[in-house]
C-alpha cells in the first residue's frame, strides 16, 4: 500500500481526485503496519535505525524485477 501509494502522488497533480486514494492508501499502509507491530508486541526496526525504512520497498523492487526476468525467460522459452 506504502510503495503503491508513492507512484499515485506522482500521478495526483494531472489526474483529479488522485491524492486522496494516494494518501489513504499511505496512511493505512502504516495503520496497518503498526498494527502489525503491536500484535507481534515488538517495536518497529526503523525507531532504531531509519535505513530499515528502505528495507521492504528494496525487497518489492527486486520482486518485480525477477517477475519481469522470469517474463522474459518464459517468452524466449515458448517463442
Amino acid at each position: 500500500m506504502i510503495a503503491l501509494s508513492i507512484p499515485l502522488l506522482l500521478i495526483a497533480p494531472f489526474m483529479r481526485g488522485f491524492r486522496k486514494i494516494a494518501v489513504g492508501l499511505f496512511l493505512s499502509g502504516w495503520v496497518f503496519q503498526f498494527v502489525g507491530h503491536a500484535f507481534e508486541g515488538r517495536p518497529p526496526e526503523f525507531f532504531k535505525d531509519w535505513r530499515f525504512l528502505l528495507v521492504g520497498l528494496r525487497w518489492w523492487l527486486k520482486k518485480l524485477a525477477m517477475s519481469s526476468e522470469e517474463a522474459k525467460t518464459y517468452s524466449k522459452a515458448s517463442g
